[in-house]
């Protein structure tokens, strides 16, 4: 996986020129705590190269290092928000059936506009996810999008068609051309070995998850990095909660940037993509220039720490904060969360 310029080669976020496979990642779990990390400047609109050299196309798209996210902005506010973030410069945008507002970003994407879809859970057979996907490309008034996620693990798993669906999606890449690379979203590492194999054709170029402090998903990232897909963090905020912690807090004043800023780098410095929400056009800019210059290696292992699992046989609740804890995940089937 290579992280390539942006298209103006101004300086921005700092992401790694290279995802290590197998090996560490920059600013994870064992980076040095007496240095500022060594990672090149980029651009904003930097991207991911993703290619399968499995496929018979040998495919290759970039994904924007940053996208914006739509999920809960309200329908009188939508439209505007994508338009004034294209406007800035923010080049991708992740979008589903469910955050009912397909039709408002279609309707403010620009021809170049980087488009991230999903199939809902709802959709458990081939022609269920075909029937999502002529929907979401009429909605949002295009031909094709640039990356189509599974949303949810669950549902086709639960109703054994993991094979089926993934055979569907793989024909919209090799031969409808209606989808450039397929991921998934909110997959753990038990739900990936379980898909991997019926991946015949086209393997999962992105795994999409809530990523932040604390919910570092230290095993999901190793997986991603050994099976060369990138992992992208939805919810990179904690859904605005994280910005009044106060250690986050603290970096953002000794970093001289704001704690929304703090976070996204947290996420780019390890490689991760990220797909913040916001509102207003200030918090746009906030997200869309994270940082002009790395955080130091001192203060990525602070947030690497912000977690400290509790001890064998100790009582207490664990610090770890999911944001997005949707119930039909949680349960005792391999592809859930927790029980």
């Amino acid at each position: 996986v290579i992280i390539d310029n942006g298209k103006d080669g101004s300086a921005c976020s700092a992401l790694p020129a290279k995802f290590g496979l197998g090996g560490d990642v920059a600013g994870g779990p064992e980076a040095k705590t007496d240095d500022t990390a060594t990672t090149p400047s980029t651009a904003p609109g930097e991207a991911t190269s993703l290619a399968d050299k499995t496929e018979q196309n040998h495919n290759l798209i970039e994904l924007p290092s940053i996208c914006l996210g739509t999920m809960g902005l309200g329908r009188k506010s939508t439209q505007d928000v994508v338009q004034s973030a294209l406007r800035m410069g923010m080049t991708g945008v992740d979008t589903a059936p469910t955050y009912n507002n397909e039709d408002l970003v279609g309707a403010a994407l620009s021809p170049s506009s980087f488009v991230i879809a999903k199939i809902p859970k709802r959709a458990t057979t081939g022609q269920q996810v075909r029937e999502e996907l002529t929907s979401t490309l009429q909605k949002l008034q295009r031909t094709s999008v640039d990356l189509l996620l599974l949303h949810w693990p669950c549902d086709i798993m639960t109703a054994g068609t993991t094979a089926e669906v993934w055979k569907e999606m793989e024909e919209f890449v090799l031969k409808d051309k209606t989808v450039s690379a397929l991921g998934v979203c909110n997959f753990s590492v038990d739900a990936l070995r379980l898909l991997l194999p019926h991946c015949q054709k086209v393997k999962p170029r992105v795994v999409q998850v809530e990523r932040h402090p604390l919910l570092t998903q230290w095993d999901l990232l190793d997986f991603c990095a050994q099976y060369d897909i990138v992992l992208q963090a939805h919810t990179p905020l904690g859904q605005g909660k994280l910005l009044q912690n106060s250690v986050v807090i603290d970096i953002a004043q000794s970093a001289k940037c704001s704690p929304a800023q703090v976070l996204l780098q947290w996420n780019l410095q390890q490689g991760v993509a990220v797909v913040p929400k916001t509102g207003s056009e200030s918090h746009l800019q906030e997200i869309l220039w994270p940082s002009l210059s790395p955080l130091s290696n001192q203060h990525m292992q602070t947030l690497n720490e912000l977690v400290q699992p509790l001890e064998k046989g100790s009582s207490g609740t664990s610090q770890i904060k999911r944001f997005v804890d949707a119930p039909f995940m949680k349960g005792n089937d391999p592809w859930c969360w927790s029980k």
